[in-house]
């Protein structure tokens, strides 16, 4: 694991709500990936900030969801909050990984 000690540049309000964006791919990667290992790497520059968290799990078919799950929409909703964007690139068998961007906050 690699730690750094930066401050992203972002409200702390908008902070939390980054922070349950993530708490919850998290929560789907321990419930349903069967993954071995999870990277979250978070940069920042002046205009955005990115967080990409992969994993090595199972992966999934974004169009074959379940109908009840609200975790990914919630998700969508939370990024909604920030302006950000949130995208999934997975697919069954090769894992999964989730790009956030959002704008950097003064």
């Amino acid at each position: 694991m690699k730690y750094s000690n930066t401050v992203l540049p972002v409200k702390s309000e908008s902070q939390i709500i980054l922070f349950r964006i993530i708490q919850e791919a998290l929560q789907n990667c321990i419930k349903h990936s069967e993954a071995k290992s999870i990277n979250i790497d978070v940069t920042s520059d002046a205009s955005k900030i990115k967080v990409i968290m992969e994993d090595d799990g199972r992966g999934f078919n974004p169009n074959s969801l379940p109908k009840g799950g609200i975790g990914i929409i919630n998700m969508k909703h939370r990024a909604t909050l920030l302006g950000a964007t949130i995208e999934w690139n997975t697919k069954p068998g090769h894992g999964t990984a989730i790009h956030i961007v959002l704008p950097a906050q003064p």
